[in-house]
Protein backbone atom coordinates (compact mmCIF):
# COMPACT_ATOMS: atom_id res chain seq x y z
CA UNK A 1 0.00 0.00 0.00
CA UNK A 2 2.84 2.73 1.22
CA UNK A 3 4.53 1.98 -2.73
CA UNK A 4 1.14 2.71 -3.81
CA UNK A 5 1.41 5.88 -2.08
CA UNK A 6 4.83 6.98 -3.67
CA UNK A 7 3.96 6.35 -7.24
CA UNK A 8 0.98 8.42 -6.77
CA UNK A 9 2.96 11.09 -5.32
CA UNK A 10 6.02 10.42 -7.86
CA UNK A 11 2.74 10.97 -10.54
CA UNK A 12 1.38 14.06 -9.07
CA UNK A 13 5.24 16.04 -8.61
CA UNK A 14 5.80 14.87 -12.52
CA UNK A 15 2.22 16.12 -13.67
CA UNK A 16 2.89 19.56 -11.36
CA UNK A 17 6.11 20.26 -13.06
CA UNK A 18 4.69 19.67 -16.70
CA UNK A 19 1.81 22.15 -16.20
CA UNK A 20 4.74 24.58 -14.78
CA UNK A 21 6.57 24.09 -17.76
CA UNK A 22 3.55 25.38 -19.91
CA UNK A 23 2.66 28.16 -17.70
CA UNK A 24 6.31 29.15 -17.83
CA UNK A 25 6.42 28.93 -21.63
CA UNK A 26 4.50 31.66 -22.62
CA UNK A 27 6.66 34.15 -21.15
CA UNK A 28 9.61 36.12 -20.77
CA UNK A 29 10.42 35.82 -17.52
CA UNK A 30 10.54 34.01 -14.58
CA UNK A 31 8.06 34.32 -11.90
CA UNK A 32 9.07 33.93 -8.32
CA UNK A 33 7.30 30.76 -6.83
CA UNK A 34 7.01 30.16 -2.94
CA UNK A 35 10.95 30.01 -1.69
CA UNK A 36 12.01 28.16 1.21
CA UNK A 37 11.97 30.61 4.39
CA UNK A 38 16.01 30.23 4.98
CA UNK A 39 16.51 31.93 1.32
CA UNK A 40 13.93 34.48 1.96
CA UNK A 41 13.21 38.19 3.74
CA UNK A 42 10.26 39.75 3.92
CA UNK A 43 9.45 40.91 0.78
CA UNK A 44 8.28 45.19 0.53
CA UNK A 45 8.23 48.46 -1.14
CA UNK A 46 10.99 49.51 -3.01
CA UNK A 47 14.14 51.09 -1.14
CA UNK A 48 13.95 54.58 0.30
CA UNK A 49 15.76 56.86 -2.57
CA UNK A 50 15.74 55.67 -6.21
CA UNK A 51 16.44 52.16 -7.21
CA UNK A 52 19.29 53.52 -8.95
CA UNK A 53 20.40 54.62 -5.80
CA UNK A 54 20.67 51.67 -3.72
CA UNK A 55 21.87 49.09 -6.98
CA UNK A 56 24.29 51.43 -7.07
CA UNK A 57 25.44 51.36 -3.67
CA UNK A 58 26.06 48.08 -3.87
CA UNK A 59 27.88 48.07 -7.10
CA UNK A 60 31.29 48.90 -5.57
CA UNK A 61 31.42 45.65 -3.90
CA UNK A 62 34.51 43.60 -4.75
CA UNK A 63 32.79 40.23 -4.42
CA UNK A 64 30.33 41.17 -6.99
CA UNK A 65 31.25 39.92 -10.65
CA UNK A 66 31.09 43.46 -12.84
CA UNK A 67 32.92 44.53 -15.85
CA UNK A 68 33.75 48.00 -16.80
CA UNK A 69 35.16 50.81 -14.42
CA UNK A 70 33.96 51.56 -10.95
CA UNK A 71 32.81 55.12 -11.99
CA UNK A 72 31.11 54.55 -15.03
CA UNK A 73 28.08 57.16 -15.85
CA UNK A 74 25.85 53.99 -16.28
CA UNK A 75 25.99 50.68 -14.53
CA UNK A 76 23.82 47.57 -16.00
CA UNK A 77 22.81 45.18 -13.01
CA UNK A 78 21.52 41.76 -13.89
CA UNK A 79 19.66 39.85 -11.31
CA UNK A 80 20.26 35.92 -12.57
CA UNK A 81 19.34 33.13 -11.74
CA UNK A 82 21.64 29.91 -13.69
CA UNK A 83 19.24 27.47 -13.96
CA UNK A 84 16.42 29.88 -16.04
CA UNK A 85 15.96 29.20 -19.25
CA UNK A 86 14.89 32.99 -20.12
CA UNK A 87 18.29 34.16 -18.23
CA UNK A 88 19.80 31.81 -21.36
CA UNK A 89 17.51 33.26 -23.52
CA UNK A 90 19.15 37.00 -22.93
CA UNK A 91 22.75 35.45 -22.56
CA UNK A 92 23.63 36.03 -26.38
CA UNK A 93 22.07 39.59 -26.28
CA UNK A 94 23.99 40.48 -23.24
CA UNK A 95 27.42 39.59 -24.94
CA UNK A 96 26.62 41.70 -27.80
CA UNK A 97 26.46 44.82 -25.28
CA UNK A 98 29.68 43.63 -23.57
CA UNK A 99 30.60 44.06 -26.89
CA UNK A 100 29.23 47.04 -28.05
CA UNK A 101 29.94 49.20 -24.72
CA UNK A 102 33.38 48.06 -24.41
CA UNK A 103 36.03 50.75 -23.09
CA UNK A 104 33.04 52.88 -22.90
CA UNK A 105 31.49 54.31 -19.43
CA UNK A 106 29.31 51.57 -19.08
CA UNK A 107 29.21 48.92 -16.18
CA UNK A 108 28.13 45.37 -15.62
CA UNK A 109 27.38 44.50 -12.84
CA UNK A 110 25.99 40.94 -12.49
CA UNK A 111 23.70 39.73 -8.85
CA UNK A 112 22.51 36.73 -8.06
CA UNK A 113 18.32 35.11 -7.58
CA UNK A 114 18.23 31.64 -7.67
CA UNK A 115 14.96 30.34 -7.61
CA UNK A 116 16.05 27.93 -5.61
CA UNK A 117 12.55 26.41 -4.90
CA UNK A 118 12.30 25.31 -8.51
CA UNK A 119 16.04 25.15 -8.98
CA UNK A 120 17.68 22.61 -7.01
CA UNK A 121 21.37 23.67 -8.75
CA UNK A 122 20.46 28.03 -8.63
CA UNK A 123 22.65 28.17 -5.76
CA UNK A 124 25.76 25.90 -6.53
CA UNK A 125 25.59 27.31 -9.78
CA UNK A 126 26.08 31.05 -8.19
CA UNK A 127 28.62 29.93 -5.91
CA UNK A 128 30.62 28.18 -8.76
CA UNK A 129 30.59 31.28 -11.08
CA UNK A 130 32.00 33.63 -7.68
CA UNK A 131 34.54 31.01 -7.11
CA UNK A 132 35.15 31.31 -11.15
CA UNK A 133 34.86 35.02 -10.21
CA UNK A 134 38.05 34.75 -7.80
CA UNK A 135 40.27 32.93 -10.81
CA UNK A 136 39.27 35.83 -13.11
CA UNK A 137 36.96 33.73 -15.22
CA UNK A 138 33.61 34.63 -14.64
CA UNK A 139 32.26 35.46 -17.86
CA UNK A 140 33.76 32.14 -18.99
CA UNK A 141 32.36 30.22 -16.05
CA UNK A 142 28.48 32.40 -17.51
CA UNK A 143 28.59 31.93 -20.79
CA UNK A 144 29.63 28.34 -20.54
CA UNK A 145 26.89 27.71 -17.76
CA UNK A 146 24.35 29.49 -20.26
CA UNK A 147 25.59 27.26 -23.63
CA UNK A 148 25.28 24.25 -21.65
CA UNK A 149 22.75 24.92 -19.27
CA UNK A 150 20.95 21.23 -19.91
CA UNK A 151 24.84 19.73 -18.30
CA UNK A 152 24.39 21.94 -15.04
CA UNK A 153 24.75 19.40 -12.30
CA UNK A 154 27.12 19.05 -8.93
CA UNK A 155 29.10 17.05 -11.33
CA UNK A 156 28.86 19.60 -14.37
CA UNK A 157 29.63 22.32 -12.71
CA UNK A 158 32.78 20.34 -11.62
CA UNK A 159 32.89 19.42 -15.10
CA UNK A 160 32.79 23.49 -16.54
CA UNK A 161 35.65 24.58 -14.13
CA UNK A 162 38.22 21.81 -15.52
CA UNK A 163 36.57 22.76 -18.55
CA UNK A 164 37.67 26.57 -18.42
CA UNK A 165 41.15 25.16 -16.63
CA UNK A 166 40.46 26.56 -13.35
CA UNK A 167 42.88 25.68 -10.70
CA UNK A 168 41.24 22.80 -9.15
CA UNK A 169 42.04 22.59 -5.56
CA UNK A 170 41.40 26.06 -5.12
CA UNK A 171 38.24 25.95 -6.89
CA UNK A 172 37.21 23.12 -4.94
CA UNK A 173 37.79 24.37 -1.51
CA UNK A 174 36.02 27.47 -2.40
CA UNK A 175 32.67 25.41 -3.22
CA UNK A 176 33.41 23.49 -0.08
CA UNK A 177 33.04 26.02 2.28
CA UNK A 178 30.18 27.52 0.34
CA UNK A 179 32.30 30.72 0.59
CA UNK A 180 29.88 33.19 -1.24
CA UNK A 181 26.65 31.99 0.12
CA UNK A 182 26.30 35.06 2.60
CA UNK A 183 26.95 36.99 -0.34
CA UNK A 184 24.16 35.61 -2.50
CA UNK A 185 21.46 35.51 0.40
CA UNK A 186 22.23 38.97 0.22
CA UNK A 187 21.90 39.53 -3.09
CA UNK A 188 18.68 37.61 -2.85
CA UNK A 189 17.49 39.39 0.19
CA UNK A 190 17.75 42.89 -1.80
CA UNK A 191 15.86 41.08 -5.14
CA UNK A 192 13.05 40.83 -3.12
CA UNK A 193 13.52 43.60 -1.01
CA UNK A 194 13.35 45.82 -4.88
CA UNK A 195 10.30 43.81 -5.21
CA UNK A 196 11.72 41.82 -8.39
CA UNK A 197 9.45 39.35 -9.80
CA UNK A 198 11.65 36.84 -11.89
CA UNK A 199 14.59 36.71 -13.89
CA UNK A 200 16.13 37.84 -15.80
CA UNK A 201 15.69 41.56 -14.48
CA UNK A 202 17.40 44.76 -15.06
CA UNK A 203 18.79 47.92 -14.14
CA UNK A 204 20.07 50.14 -16.42
CA UNK A 205 20.66 52.93 -13.94
CA UNK A 206 17.62 53.60 -12.36
CA UNK A 207 15.51 52.12 -15.48
CA UNK A 208 14.31 48.89 -14.61
CA UNK A 209 13.79 45.98 -17.47
CA UNK A 210 12.54 42.52 -17.26
CA UNK A 211 12.96 39.99 -19.17
CA UNK A 212 14.20 39.18 -22.50
CA UNK A 213 15.08 42.39 -23.53
CA UNK A 214 15.78 42.65 -27.35
CA UNK A 215 19.68 44.07 -28.35
CA UNK A 216 17.94 47.29 -29.96
CA UNK A 217 15.43 48.09 -27.02
CA UNK A 218 18.21 47.97 -24.60
CA UNK A 219 21.01 49.86 -26.70
CA UNK A 220 18.33 52.47 -26.70
CA UNK A 221 17.98 52.40 -23.18
CA UNK A 222 22.01 52.78 -22.34
CA UNK A 223 22.32 55.08 -24.79
CA UNK A 224 20.21 57.19 -23.43
CA UNK A 225 21.67 57.27 -20.19
CA UNK A 226 24.88 57.75 -21.96
CA UNK A 227 23.25 61.16 -23.34
CA UNK A 228 22.04 62.74 -20.66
Amino acid sequence: MRAKHIWIFIGTFVIVAVVGIFIFAGSDTFTIPPLPRSWTAEKGADTQGSSSDFILAHAQSDIAAAVGPKDARVVVVEFLDFQCPFCKKAHPILFELLKEYENKSVRFEFRHFPLVSIHPFAVPSSLASLCANEQGKFLEFYDMAYSRQQEISLAGLATFAKDLRLNLASFNACMAEKRYEPFIKKDLDDALTLALEGTPTWFVNATRLVGVVSYESFKAVIDNELER
